[in-house]
């Protein structure tokens, strides 16, 4: 528990957007003093070794380098953070669902052309291979229909999802290796460890 407290302290501390501004830990007008340095190497550290689940996605062209994610503590829209509800482990399906975003997938996809979950419907559009991070990755193009409105996501069974397109052309991809809902660990990518009781 103390680890979780602590890896929330060190995302809401260094990883908040500051209307442009950059984490300056040296020079003039500094943000964080030495002792703030300090605390941020630190909890970096224990919150990648302790393992927290966090699969976060932005615009590759903004200038902003998170602006959205999902990890235990919910889902991030910038600043916003929503509490979410997960599948369980034994569940047929890998799955969220927030007031401001919901997802869900297969965990044998390849059975599936289109499936509903939550009031959403899913449709398979199309199956591709793609070279991602070194290897030759199969994806699934998957629009989700919710509400009237449409998403696309690529799916990859060894990545998780790989990119997020909203029908009015805003996009984010993933920005770690993995993405949330990986099922294979071939490629270092393991189940998500984020799931409801």
């Amino acid at each position: 528990m103390f680890f979780l407290l602590l890896c929330v302290f060190h995302y809401r501390l260094f990883h908040r957007p500051r209307d442009g501004l950059e984490l300056q830990i040296t020079g003039g007008d500094n943000y964080f003093d030495t002792g703030g340095a300090i605390i941020f190497v630190f909890s970096f550290l224990i919150c990648s070794l302790s393992g927290a689940a966090s699969f976060p996605y932005g615009n590759l062209l903004h200038d902003r380098s998170s602006s959205f994610e999902i990890s235990q503590e919910g889902v991030r829209t910038f600043d916003v953070i929503s509490e979410a509800k997960f599948c369980k482990a034994s569940d047929d399906f890998w799955c969220v669902n927030s007031v401001n975003f919901r997802f869900s997938v297969p965990k044998k996809i390849q059975k599936f052309n289109s499936w509903s979950k939550d009031n959403a419907l899913y449709k398979v559009k199309s199956i591709n291979e793609r070279v991602f991070n070194n290897a030759v990755v199969k994806y699934y193009v998957i629009e989700q229909d919710f509400d009237g409105q449409k998403i696309t996501y690529a799916y990859s069974q060894d990545f998780g999802v790989l990119l997020i397109k909203h029908e009015n052309g805003g996009e984010l991809s993933i920005i770690k290796k993995c993405g949330f809902a990986a099922t294979n660990n071939r490629h270092g990518c393991k189940a998500p460890s984020i799931s409801s009781p």
